[in-house]
């Protein structure tokens, strides 16, 4: 440990940039040649701030930047991958998350988020705007990963409406030993977003922006009977919900297709496949039995349910108060 006490040239960390991509510069700048000197020096562990997309040993990285950047806490809400997530996790477990990151490592936090489970792959690959990319060298002569282009359900660039493009590593996150920054290496592989038409960047759209909400929402504010509950109330407004609380399958496939028409092949929502062809996966969750879900079944639902985030929000809290009301009143 007493390697952390070596001075080091410390980039400012961007607001909407990732911390794995802030250790990159951090690596660069100092000019180490192994990534798991910088990894040890900024988090007493070879390969923590190798991973891109979970934290861990967050309190010796404060410790070690005197929290000029913000707390623990604030780091791995705003610059990883668990803002997306927390949101829909219950608070208790929201807070053991939490704790969790600042001294341990994150290596079953996938598990405990129910990602594997989910059907939506467990690896969050790399993902870039060429406008970003080109805007953030000639602000900065360097690019950096964008937090907002990372959750799963952004495939477009929420500021450009730019299809994201994908890097493309060999190696799963867990073996990375060196960073890979956007324009960086003119060797790096990049596959490009599949060609689809106007009315599917609008829904791409709205998913991103409707994402980047998600992720400023605080961990364990969306409680999952609430949530279902209002999402039954949006399907009755499309009367895909009978008043007896039935669902129209047929009418509901007939919506889905309609509503996502040409994406349901899209690398990262094959979920759509699964809710047209067998069984209707996004709509269990208005059953209020239903475990977690991954954040972008329920974006992917809450998209075609309702108008904007805003509307959304309106609805979850007129539910709420009415659950909260009614258990009042039976009390």
């Amino acid at each position: 440990m007493e390697a952390a006490n070596i001075a080091f040239n410390l980039p400012v960390l961007r607001l909407d940039e990732t911390l794995y991509s802030w250790n990159g510069f951090v690596h660069f700048w100092n000019f180490d040649i192994k990534a798991v000197n910088t990894s040890l020096r900024l988090y007493g562990s070879p390969y923590a701030a190798l991973q891109h997309d979970f934290p861990s040993h967050l309190s010796l990285l404060t410790e070690f930047t005197e929290t000029q950047f913000g707390s623990a806490i604030d780091l791995a809400l705003k610059h990883t991958l668990l803002g997306y997530y927390l949101p829909l996790v219950p608070l208790d477990l929201s807070r053991r998350i939490l704790s969790s990151v600042q001294s341990t490592s994150a290596s079953h936090m996938k598990l405990r988020l129910g990602i594997p489970s989910s059907r939506l792959g467990a690896n969050h690959p790399l993902k870039a705007c060429t406008e970003c990319i080109r805007e953030d060298i000639t602000r900065y002569d360097s690019a950096y990963w964008h937090v907002s282009h990372q959750y799963p359900s952004v495939l477009i660039c929420p500021k450009h409406r730019c299809p994201l493009r994908t890097l493309q590593i060999k190696a799963t996150p867990v073996r990375h030993r060196k960073w890979f920054i956007p324009g960086f290496d003119p060797e790096d592989v990049w596959v490009d977003f599949p060609t689809v038409g106007p009315a599917q960047i609008e829904r791409l759209h709205k998913l991103a922006d409707l994402s980047v909400c998600l992720a400023r929402t605080r961990p364990g504010d969306l409680e999952h009977v609430t949530l279902a509950t209002t999402y039954r109330t949006g399907l009755r407004d499309l009367g895909i919900l009978t008043h007896s609380g039935n669902l129209r399958l047929t009418d509901l496939r007939r919506w889905v297709v309609d509503y996502y028409t040409g994406l349901e092949h899209i690398q990262g929502l094959n979920v759509l496949i699964a809710t047209t062809h067998t069984w209707p996966a996004l709509l269990a969750l208005s059953q209020k039995t239903y475990p977690i879900g991954h954040p972008c079944k329920h974006l992917l639902l809450i998209c075609a349910l309702f108008k904007s985030w805003t509307d959304f929000e309106w609805r979850y809290q007129i539910e709420k108060e009415r659950l909260v009301d009614a258990t009042t009143e039976y009390a």
